[in-house]
């Protein structure tokens, strides 16, 4: 069971999460199309998502609403954030 070790981190259940993550991870995260995102974007976006997660979780929801804060889950720069729900495949 995944452990709420970040600042921002809820942990509602043995197979959901959600984080606050950069808004433009959206598409990769949730279609997994990075044709958005700059090399070294996608690389800290696979980085965070094998750090926090690893095999067998996968991207079920993010929100529609967005905002700004120097904390971002995925560590890193201030951003737009959006909340991100992950599941855990069974």
């Amino acid at each position: 069971m995944k452990t709420a070790h970040t600042i921002g981190v809820y942990l509602e259940g043995e197979t959901l999460l959600r984080f606050n993550l950069p808004d433009y991870w959206a598409s990769y995260l949730i279609n997994g199309d990075a044709s958005g995102l700059e090399d070294a974007d996608k690389e800290a976006c696979d980085a965070w998502f094998e750090r926090e997660l690893g095999a067998g979780w996968v991207c079920a929801d993010v929100s529609e609403n967005t905002w700004f804060t120097k904390h971002p889950d995925s560590g890193g720069l201030a951003c737009n954030v959006a909340r991100y729900a992950f599941t855990k495949h069974q």
